[in-house]
């Protein structure tokens, strides 16, 4: 079953590097893609599309909009996506 992974990072050269790392574990290229200070509400509604929480993707969409940077991955197994991202520098909201 298809997930969905989000990390939040403190700049878009740390998501480059996240985003490489996914796309080398496996996650397909196009399903990984980074957010920046640009997404705004945006953001959260496309979270919540994606079966996060209004309030958690409310968060992240603020964090961002802060100068954080979002990672966001769709996986076959979000687990190991998230594991990937854990070896980086990940924020919460």
């Amino acid at each position: 079953m298809t997930g969905f992974a989000i990390g939040l990072l403190e700049s878009r050269e740390a998501a480059q590097r996240v985003r490489g790392a996914l796309i080398e574990a496996g996650s397909d290229e196009a399903s990984v893609v980074i957010f920046g200070g640009e997404a705004g509400d945006k953001l959260a509604q496309e979270l919540v599309k994606r079966g996060f929480a209004a309030e958690r993707a409310r968060l992240y969409a603020e964090a961002v909009g802060r100068g954080g940077v979002l990672v966001a991955a769709e996986a076959e197994d979000a687990d190991a996506a998230l594991a990937v991202m854990d070896r980086f520098d990940v924020k919460e909201p």
